[in-house]
């Protein structure tokens, strides 16, 4: 069952093959590798769905330099406190590691 999503053109259906892109993906790689499956992707009618999408959406520049600084930001305050992402206490250094 396709619902509708929005998008011109585009369903349910159509967000699951784009979604799907990746898995297939890792099945084209997995048949590279095996030599058993062989298998075609027509992007025709993905393409048009995407760069819609990717008009839809608009610029995630600004966002994506949110994530990147809080990822940052996290990461230093883990190594002060050497805790884990989970909150876990890491480890403690080895004399080797000390010398360094």
């Amino acid at each position: 069952m396709a619902l509708d999503t929005g998008i011109p053109g585009m369903t349910t259906q159509g967000l699951l093959c784009i979604t799907g892109l990746t898995c297939l993906g890792v099945l084209f790689i997995a048949s590279f590798l095996l030599s058993m499956i062989a298998i075609e992707v027509d992007d025709m009618l993905i393409l048009p769905r995407l760069r819609a999408l990717r008009q839809l959406v608009g610029n995630l520049r600004p966002a994506l330099v949110e994530i990147g600084e809080d990822l940052i930001d996290s990461t230093e305050q883990r190594f002060s406190s050497s805790t884990a992402p989970d909150g876990s206490a890491w480890a403690l250094n080895s004399i080797l590691s000390t010398l360094l």
